[in-house]
């Protein structure tokens, strides 16, 4: 029986005002099409039906992927026999219907009838419904009053197109799982009502509906509801489960969501979970409904977030029996919104008979967790973070049975923890090793506090405990403060009991800036109470000799002996019960800390570690006391002494090679000038003016010195007989010198001249005898950096130094051919110098440990002897060799005698460092001399001398007139 044709105005495509209106006129004309069904069904379809195929008991049908029933009136498949059949529809091509006026159509549907069978609608598969619903019903897929003994699977496109449902069971039984991997859509994507399920309803795919993703009531599903891909309800829930039994799990891996307010991600009312509820996924409304709710019912097992849930209210729980835990290891966050919310957890009217055990982060932006009327049996663990405007409210006739411990961060503007009137907390537990943080007030004044005796917290600044008591079991810390002026003070507003074995434990930064702990109440100390003073990171000094009231209560109770230590390596704090506070007094651990340092370290300052010792025998008297209370080990001590010491030797040894540079140009010059290296026996005829600018680099071996200096040595002389020369020049140099000492960088500039006076006189041929002396001046300006106890700055002196140099040399030449001449000679230099009297500049923080220094007298006598190799490579042209070494016959160490402007009258010496006595140098150069006697000569030149090395080159010009 063919069916009528459909009026066109009803087709699909057709504008939605237009089908609406003719759906109107054809109700009022009475024109209805007449039901039309194929007598049969064929059990492979690979054409084109336009007629419903009625499926009959006992047989199934298959359309393949180039077969399609598409139907104008009535489903294109229906299974309606009495009694039970085999049938299974396996679907790879297009089901489509379109629906009447009345509702209750549908594309594929199963009518009063029992099946043994499944529904598969595979990857190619579409069954869509289209229409006109006036009074609702519709469906692609739909099952009334039926049982089907298996699965309904789909893998393909099930499509209702909005108002028509996607999947709807109502009155029905399903003995297998509803499966999807692939995408239902519709007013609702999946609906059961008062229908069973005897397997699990799994999504791996996506299931979106213009009011519900899937909407379950009153109905009974056997196994789990497993969500592995994406729910999604566009003007309502994600997933919403009212009156109905869930014999294992709800399980969500993938993604649910909301895209309106108030309507959020999952919502469970009047519903009973045997087994667990489940998020190790996304549930996200954004800032729109509530990410979580569940409304009466029970769970048997655990509530278990460990991914996150999210919304304008990220979870809700409300007049839940729970068997088992509520456990939070991921994220559950409520967002601000203007229609309202904004509360991370809340719950009202809960039992709890497990424990609620928080290692992730709840946030909100008004209360983090709210508790009201809740019982939880088996207590509050938060190791992770609980923030928001409020952190944790137990309100109205909440008992938290186990206490709360936290060894993670409760946080709120106003309460970090608030306990109402009605509410039970017996027990407070901190733990953890200062993991634990309470910022903002504590509120609970029938709750007992306690402190892990493996456990420490710090009680920050402006902290306060409004308790019972707080019972310190483990070590009790309270910082000290940055702020300016102000005093550190962590307040409980109770009771405070310290066991035996327990640690309070104040931190000092300064004379102001120190923890200090006040008990409005009642303050109970053992005998040899433990106070363990920590000054690891002092901002600034230390100059009292008490520190007040590092404990004050409205009534202490002890017998007023103190157990003190201090991770400081110079001082032992003492503890001073005074009325009702406890103070703080200081003095220095042993009468040489200071000098067992510095022996430890390997540092030669006894006489300065002395003076410091002595000082610090005085207590908080010595102003030398804020530079070492700080100190935590002997190395600090050893580090902030060697700061104090006076500037280094480096200009001392800069200056003296300096002399050296100065004195081998000249005797250089004479060399020349004598002709005593020259193969030819060329000497300057008469009158000679020469100049002799040398740049020189000294450093350590291990690099952590650097002296550099340029200058030039400007000289005269004339023939005074046939056997000699004399003459006189000038020189200056200037230069600088840097190294780190222990922290403290120290750098030195030098500036220095001399006048000599030179001369050469001829002993036998070939053997000359030299001679030079000076004197002059040279200005040092020096720095010395401190970084000690908190405190910077830098010491700065200027001082001045008289420098005298006399030397003299033997020499003899060898002609080893036409080319080449050997001179060996014998050296003696002396130089010595006198360094003036200084004292130190530097600012106020740090004007005990300025120094005043001594003058200081320093002499060089080096006894030499040296080869030079001279070798004409062509006429006037020459290359030079030489090597030589030196033994300084005094070898002074440069020690100095100082005192500290903090204890002017308590000189100290130290020892510099002892170079050693032997050198060893060597050179290379080329000179050239012009037909009108001029000569130009390039010098370079190495000096080792211990752990110093020098290097100077140098260029010569000699002009005769």
């Amino acid at each position: 029986m063919t069916p009528s044709p459909k009026p066109v105005c009803l087709k699909a495509g057709a504008f939605p005002r237009a089908r609406l209106a003719c759906a109107v006129t054809l109700a009022l004309g009475g024109l209805v099409a007449p039901e039309a069904f194929a007598d049969d069904c064929p059990t492979r379809l690979s054409g084109r039906l336009e007629s419903t195929c009625t499926v009959a008991a006992g047989s199934d049908l298959q359309v393949t992927t180039s077969g399609a029933i598409e139907v104008e009136e009535g489903p294109a498949v229906l299974i309606d026999h009495a009694g039970d059949g085999a049938s299974t529809l396996r679907n790879n091509g297009t089901l489509s219907a379109v629906g009447g006026l009345d509702g209750d159509g549908a594309t594929v549907r199963l009518q009063g009838t029992e099946v043994t069978g499944s529904l598969l609608n595979n990857a190619s598969g579409v069954i869509r419904f289209e229409g006109l619903t006036v009074n609702g019903g519709d469906a692609a897929l739909r099952l009334d009053d039926s049982t089907l003994h298996g699965a309904i699977v789909n893998s393909g496109l099930i499509d209702g197109q909005d108002p028509a449902d996607g999947l709807y069971l109502s009155g029905s039984r399903v003995d297998g799982a509803l499966r999807n991997s692939g995408t239902i859509l519709g007013s609702t994507g999946v609906s059961l009502v008062d229908s069973s399920l005897g397997g699990d309803i799994r999504n791996s795919g996506t299931i979106t509906g213009q009011a519900n993703g899937m909407d379950i009531a009153g109905s009974d599903i056997l196994g789990s509801i497993r969500n592995f891909g994406t729910l999604e309800g566009s003007d309502g829930w994600g997933l919403y489960v009212t009156d109905t039994r869930i014999g294992l799990d709800v399980v969500n891996t993938g993604s649910i969501g909301a895209g309106s307010f108030p309507f959020g991600g999952v919502r469970l009312a009047d519903t009973n979970i045997a087994g667990y509820l489940i998020n190790a996924g996304d549930i996200d409304t954004g800032s729109l409904g509530t990410g979580l709710v569940m409304l009466r019912g029970s769970i048997g097992h655990d509530l278990n977030n460990r991914e996150r849930i999210a919304g304008n209210n990220g979870m809700s729980v409300n007049f839940v029996t729970l068997g088992g835990d509520i456990r939070n290891s991921g994220t559950i966050e409520g967002r601000f919104n203007p229609d309202g919310g904004g509360f991370g957890w809340n719950s009202t009217g809960t039992t709890v008979h497990g424990k609620v055990v928080n290692s992730g982060t709840v946030k909100a932006a008004t209360t983090a967790v709210n508790f009201d009327d809740v019982q939880l049996d088996g207590g509050f663990y938060n190791s992770g973070r609980i923030e928001g405007a409020t952190g944790l409210v137990l309100d109205g006739s909440t008992v938290i049975g186990g206490g709360l411990t936290n060894s993670g961060v409760l946080q709120g503007d106003d309460y970090a923890l608030r306990v109402g009137d009605d509410a039970t907390l017996d027990d407070l537990y901190i733990a953890g090793q200062n993991s634990a943080r309470f910022i903002g007030e504590v509120f609970a004044p029938r709750t007992r506090v306690t402190l892990f005796s493996d456990a420490g917290y710090t009680l920050q600044d402006g902290n306060l405990f409004t308790v019972d008591e707080f019972v310190n079991r483990g070590t009790l810390s309270v910082a000290a403060t940055n702020a300016a002026g102000a005093s550190a003070k962590a307040t409980i507003d109770g009771d405070y009991r310290q066991a035996a074995g327990a640690v309070l434990r104040p931190q000092v930064q300064d004379a102001t800036h120190y923890g200090q702990l006040v008990v409005t109440g009642t303050a109970t100390l053992p005998s040899q109470a433990r106070f363990d003073v920590d000054v690891a990171n002092p901002g600034q000094a230390f100059d009292v000799d008490r520190l007040q009231d590092v404990l004050s209560a409205g009534t202490l109770q002890s017998d007023g002996t103190f157990n003190v230590t201090s991770n400081s390596a110079l001082f032992d704090f003492g503890a001073l019960k005074d009325g009702n506070t406890v103070d703080l007094t200081l003095a220095a651990k042993s009468a040489d800390g200071v000098a067992t340092a510095a022996r430890s370290a390997g540092l030669d300052a006894g006489g300065a570690a002395q003076v410091i010792d002595q000082q610090l025998a005085q207590g908080s008297a010595s102003a030398f006391t804020p530079y070492f209370v700080s100190a935590t080990s002997t190395a600090e001590v050893a580090s902030s002494l060697a700061q104090t010491l006076p500037m280094n030797s480096d200009a001392l040894r800069s200056s003296q090679f300096a002399l050296a540079a100065i004195g081998d140009a000249v005797q250089g010059r004479l060399q020349s000038a004598t002709g005593q290296l020259a193969a030819d026996g060329l000497a300057a005829p008469g009158d000679s003016v020469w100049s002799q600018p040398f740049s020189y680099r000294t450093g350590r071996a291990d690099s952590s010195a650097l002296d550099a200096a340029s200058g030039t040595v400007f000289g005269f002389d004339t023939r005074t007989s046939a056997s000699s020369r004399a003459g006189v020049a000038f020189a200056y140099a200037d230069g600088g010198t840097g190294r780190s000492e222990q922290g403290g960088q120290q750098s030195n500039r030098l500036g220095m001249w001399q006048f000599l006076g030179y001369s050469s006189h001829t002993l036998a041929p070939d053997t000359e005898l030299m001679l030079y002396a000076g004197a002059g001046q040279n200005r040092v300006e020096g720095e010395r950096g401190m970084a000690i106890s908190g405190l910077r700055g830098t010491a700065k002196a200027d001082y001045d130094s008289l420098v005298t140099t006399v030397g003299t040399s033997l020499g003899k030449a060898f002609q080893l051919g036409e080319d080449s001449r050997l001179l060996p000679s014998l050296r003696l230099d002396y130089n010595h110098i006198h360094e003036d009297a200084y004292r130190e500049r530097g600012p106020g923080s740090l004007a005990p440990l300025l120094l005043e220094v001594d003058a200081r007298d320093t002499d060089q006598l080096i006894a030499g002897f040296d080869g030079k190799l001279e070798h004409a490579i062509a006429p006037n042209l020459r290359l030079k060799a030489s090597l030589g070494a030196g033994y300084d016959l005094i070898n002074e160490d440069g020690a100095l005698t100082a005192a500290f402007a903090g204890a002017p009258g308590q000189r100290f010496t130290t020892t510099g460092e002892a170079p050693s006595p032997w050198l060893l140098r060597s050179g290379f150069g080329i000179a050239r001399q012009f037909d009108n006697g001029a000569e130009l000569s390039l010098d370079y030149s190495a000096q080792a001398r211990g752990d110093y090395d020098d290097q100077v080159a140098s260029l010569r010009v000699n002009m005769p007139f």
